[in-house]
C-alpha cells in the first residue's frame, strides 16, 4: 500500500509449490462468561505493528486455560488446567457416535473463535453437514455445549489418529498465522478465514508447514463459493463490478485496529483479489486505485479499486464501511459472444439475510473433502491458491494509494 507521499513497497512474490461425507451429531464446545466477539478480541491491544500483534497473540494463546463445565461426560465440574481440559476433549471426541460417508470417513472440526461469523455463518454450515465440532472461543454460544478457551486444548490429539482433524480458524485478522501455525504444528488440517495472514510471506511459511505434513492450508471465501456466485463466473464473464459496503461498524471493532489487521484492505480486499483471479486479471494483471480514512481513522475504510489486464478493466470494486450507508453486496458480471461483443449482464446478490450460509456451506464441502487421506493432489491445489491470493493481496496493497479526508 502506498500512501499520498508516493512511498510503497515491492510486491512479494513466493513460491509454493463433492463428495459431502457423513460425520458425527454436532458436538459443540463453546465458551462463557465475557462478552467479546472472538477470544483474540479479549487480547491486550498491541502497541503498534502487526508483528507484535501476532507474537502476543501466539504468547497468549499459550497460556489459556479452559475453563467450563464437561457437558455429556458426567460432570460439572470446572476444568482448570489444559490436561484436564484435554481429557474432557478426548472423551467427547472419541465418545461420540460418527456416522461415516461413503468413504467410512469422518472428521472432527475445530473452529478457533467464537464471533459473529462462527455463530452466523460457520457453525450453521458444518451442523447443515452434520459435523462434529469444537469451539474453543470466550463468548457465550446460544446453544447446550461444553467449551473451552484454550486453542491449545482444543486442539489436544484425538486417540484416534486415523480421524482427519480440521481446524477453522475464525478469530481477527491479525491472529489468523499465529492460530494457523498453532494448528498446523498439532497436525491438523487447516481452513482460515479471510485473509490467511498479512502478507504473502507469512502465508508461504504456513503452505511450506503444511506440505512438509500433506496437510491443507485453505482460504475461506465463501462468497466465491455461493451458488448463485459460482454459477454466474462458470460462464466465463468477461468483466464485472463488484460492491461490498455497509454502515460504519462500532468502534470496538477490531476491523479499526491496525494491530489486529483491520481496514478495508485487510479485510474486504481478498474479495477483490479472488474476483479478479476468477476473471483473469490475476496473476497477469493489475490493480489500481485509492483506499480513503476519514479524520483522525488510523486505518482506511473505504476502497475503489480496478483490476486491469493491459489497459482493459476486467473488475471494477467498491468495498467498505461509513455512516449511513446501506448494506449492499452485489456483483454484476458482462457477458459477451465468440467475438469480445457484449451480450448480456449478470446481477446476483449472494449471502443478502442473516439465514443465508450456502457460501460456508460449500466451503465446509470443499474442505471436508480435502481431509481424506487420499486427497494430497487436491490439498497441494489449495495450498497454490492460498499463496497466489497472499501474493495478490501485497500487490492491491502496493498498487492502492492511500488518500484523507
Amino acid at each position: 500500500m502506498r500512501d499520498g507521499r508516493g512511498t510503497g513497497a515491492d510486491v512479494l512474490n513466493v513460491q509454493a509449490s463433492r463428495r459431502s461425507h457423513g460425520l458425527g451429531r454436532l458436538a459443540v464446545v463453546g465458551s462463557a462468561g465475557d462478552d467479546v466477539s472472538s477470544i483474540d478480541d479479549a487480547l491486550p491491544r498491541a502497541p503498534r505493528g502487526r508483528g507484535r500483534a501476532i507474537r502476543r497473540t501466539e504468547r497468549l494463546v499459550d497460556r489459556r486455560v479452559a475453563v467450563g463445565r464437561c457437558h455429556g461426560v458426567g460432570a460439572d465440574a470446572p476444568m482448570d488446567d489444559a490436561g484436564a481440559a484435554s481429557r474432557v476433549h478426548r472423551a467427547r471426541v472419541d465418545g461420540v457416535d460418527r456416522a461415516t460417508g461413503d468413504d467410512g470417513m469422518s472428521v472432527v472440526v475445530a473452529v478457533l473463535g467464537g464471533g459473529s461469523v462462527t455463530r452466523r455463518k460457520i457453525l450453521p454450515a458444518l451442523r447443515e453437514a452434520g459435523a462434529m465440532v469444537i469451539v474453543a472461543s470466550r463468548r457465550p454460544m446460544d446453544c447446550d455445549l461444553s467449551w473451552f478457551r484454550s486453542y491449545e486444548s482444543a486442539l489436544e490429539p484425538v486417540a484416534d489418529e486415523t480421524i482427519p482433524r480440521l481446524a477453522w480458524v475464525a478469530n481477527h485478522n491479525a491472529a489468523h498465522c499465529a492460530t494457523a501455525r498453532l494448528a498446523l504444528e498439532r497436525g491438523w488440517h487447516v481452513i482460515v478465514e479471510k485473509p490467511v495472514a498479512l502478507s504473502a510471506d507469512e502465508v508461504g511459511v504456513l503452505a511450506a508447514m503444511a506440505e512438509r505434513k500433506d496437510l491443507l492450508l485453505l482460504e475461506s471465501l465463501p462468497w466465491l463459493h455461493h451458488p448463485a456466485v459460482a454459477a454466474t463466473f462458470a460462464e466465463r464473464p468477461v468483466g464485472a463490478a463488484l460492491r461490498f459496503t455497509f454502515a460504519a461498524l462500532p468502534r470496538d471493532n477490531f476491523r479499526w485496529d491496525p494491530a489486529l489487521g483491520g481496514g478495508a484492505l485487510n479485510d474486504l480486499g481478498p474479495y477483490i483479489v479472488s474476483a479478479a483471479a476468477a476473471l483473469g486479471a490475476w496473476p497477469g494483471g493489475r490493480f489500481e486505485g485509492t483506499a480513503r480514512r476519514i479524520g483522525d481513522d488510523a486505518v482506511e475504510s473505504w476502497t475503489e479499486v480496478r483490476a486491469l489486464v493491459g489497459t482493459s478493466v476486467r473488475l471494477t470494486a467498491t468495498m467498505g464501511w461509513r455512516e449511513g450507508e446501506p448494506y449492499r453486496n452485489r456483483l454484476v458480471a458482462t457477458m459477451a459472444d465468440e467475438d469480445g461483443r457484449e451480450t448480456h449482464r449478470v446481477e446476483v446478490a449472494p449471502a443478502c439475510t442473516v439465514p443465508d450460509h450456502s457460501g460456508y456451506a460449500a466451503v465446509a464441502g470443499v474442505a471436508l473433502a480435502a481431509c481424506a487421506p487420499d486427497a494430497t493432489a487436491r490439498r497441494a491445489q489449495h495450498r497454490a491458491a492460498a499463496v497466489r491470493q497472499a501474493v495478490g493481496m501485497d500487490a492491491l496493497r502496493a498498487a492502492v494509494e492511500v488518500v484523507h479526508g
